[in-house]
């Protein structure tokens, strides 16, 4: 029997028995759309339009807070943003996640990470991926990346010191639309939060028709958005009316008390009205055009430019939005 045959035979017999080899089965084509860090982005996938979120196999970026994330993030961006990419499929995480081997090309990605000194192996979760260590004693050798530094604490000790970082998106859950009341206990960016609500749900929530400036386009903007939101809504008790649920993100109306959260933004001028989100929305048209006529936060420049807008003139520059 020749070597062709044979591997035809026990392809035969895998499919057979519904054995996956790891191959063409578990592997997809998609587009980089948007790069969360250095170990995590998310993907169209070929022929698709919905959003898949991907997480690279055997390998720890460092986490948002922790020194060289923003280099990590920076890199993966260079690598993989915008591009067509191949994941060989390992897993699913316990955030619902894909895990997987990713190739842009004959690049492997996972690795160029390690090499670059931007992430750690993982040896935790992929003990036999012995490339990804040859990787990581390299980078450690020339001092690459984050192991120029004096004693560099690996991602996976920063978030046992730090567990609130992480802890709301692990337990986020998927409702339907509807009214629910609850408190916010973490505040994402300026439109986006985490609300544990009265039965115990914890819902990843958007604030329907703002959108508040990238960080990367206004980071003063970006960053007065987030501290407003926080002042607004934070450890408070919440109302939200979610219109629409797209993934595990919530569409909603929030209100604190008699304040309606998303048109206040609005007014403040941190954020944009996004008419398209909510095109009969009267309050949030009302405050756009309050924040515009007082020349407040963003309106004060001389030519503002809507985020969607600077996203799809900068697309070399920032992921698409995830909305």
């Amino acid at each position: 029997m020749t070597r062709n045959t044979m591997k035809r035979l026990i392809s035969l017999l895998l499919l057979i028995f519904g054995i996956h080899t790891g191959d063409a089965a578990d592997s997809f084509s998609a587009k980089c759309n948007h790069v969360f860090d250095g170990d995590s982005f998310k993907a169209i996938k070929k022929g698709e339009n919905e959003e898949t979120e991907i997480r690279l196999y055997g390998i720890d970026a460092p986490e948002k807070g922790q020194e060289y994330a923003k280099q990590a993030r920076e890199k993966l961006i260079k690598l993989i943003r915008n591009k067509q990419v191949r994941v060989e499929v390992q897993e699913t995480d316990s955030y619902g996640r894909t895990v997987g081997k990713v190739y842009v090309g004959k690049t492997y990605v996972n690795l160029e990470m390690v090499k670059s000194g931007y992430a750690w192996y993982y040896s935790h979760h992929a003990e036999e991926a012995k490339d990804l260590e040859k990787a990581e004693k390299k980078a450690r050798k020339d001092k690459k990346g984050l192991w120029a530094g004096d004693s560099p604490i690996s991602p996976r000790e920063w978030r046992k010191a730090h567990p609130s970082e992480r802890s709301e998106q692990a337990a986020v859950t998927t409702a339907t639309a509807g009214t629910y009341t609850g408190t916010c206990t973490q505040v994402k960016d300026g439109e986006e939060f985490y609300l544990t609500t009265a039965d115990g749900q914890k819902l990843h929530i958007y604030l329907n028709g703002t959108d508040a400036p990238e960080e990367e386009q206004d980071a003063t903007a970006c960053n007065a958005a987030e501290t407003a939101l926080k002042e607004l809504i934070l450890n408070k008790e919440l109302r939200v009316e979610v219109a629409e649920v797209k993934g595990k993100r919530h569409y909603a109306a929030v209100y604190a008390q008699d304040t309606y959260i998303n048109a206040e933004l609005v007014r403040r001028g941190l954020s944009w009205y996004s008419s398209l989100h909510a095109p009969e929305d009267a309050a949030l048209k009302a405050a756009d055009k309050e924040a515009k006529a007082a020349k407040q936060g963003i309106w004060a420049k001389p030519s503002p430019e809507a985020p969607w807008k600077w996203r799809s003139r900068n697309k070399d520059k920032l992921p698409q939005s995830e909305s």
